[in-house]
């Protein structure tokens, strides 16, 4: 299995752009506000529209239970994504859907469908082409990518704060935060030689 990446930063605003305008509008704002928030995609597909209007209300995305841990995460809601949060709860209301993301495609018909897994890999799979052949890239990108792509953020943005890093993430430990983020012992080492000598 091929080691799945987050975007750097300057490509964030190039990959929503090419969802927009090449996907249905679902991708690009999952990928929005997902790369705030970092949830697994299998919790984020599952999003109520009634869980986005308590989330609205708070500010805080303190109602969605981790399928995967088991455990609640209380996320401050930035404003991009409030906004897209505000838009996709009105969407889902005019079409009588019940996910804040939920499948258009023909085959879910008339259905109340979230989005699957697949079909938001699909279309990271086809952004990836858009941004490596564009920008020379090797991104390898999948749907945990949005996950990946807040997990790079914080770790760069924080100065390489591990710690911080694994507290947004709530990994269970430091060393599962360094393999999720693809840090080797020679990435370690390279960091612990370049600290200055007291």
């Amino acid at each position: 299995m091929k080691f799945t990446h987050g975007l750097r930063g300057e490509h964030v605003r190039p990959c929503i752009n090419w969802l927009e305008q090449n996907k249905a509008s679902v991708f690009s704002e999952m990928f929005e506000f997902n790369v705030y928030v970092g949830l697994r995609v299998t919790d984020l597909i599952q999003i109520t529209v009634a869980q986005a209007e308590k989330v609205l209300l708070t500010g805080r995305l303190d109602e969605i239970n981790q399928s995967k841990t088991k455990k609640n995460r209380t996320i401050p809601l930035k404003a991009k994504s409030r906004e897209v949060l505000i838009a996709r709860v009105a969407y889902a209301k005019a079409k009588k859907r019940s996910y804040l993301f939920f499948s258009e495609s023909n085959r879910a018909g008339n259905k109340d469908k979230p989005m699957t897994r697949q079909s938001v890999s699909c279309a990271m799979t086809e952004v990836q082409q858009f941004i490596n052949s564009t920008y020379g890239t090797t991104y390898n990108l999948s749907s945990h990518s949005m996950r990946k792509t807040l997990a790079k953020s914080t770790y760069e943005y924080t100065g390489k704060d591990l710690m911080a890093t694994r507290d947004i993430l709530q990994h269970s430990t430091v060393r599962v935060t360094e393999a999720y983020l693809g840090l080797t012992q020679d990435a370690i080492d390279s960091n612990l030689h370049a600290l200055p000598t007291f």
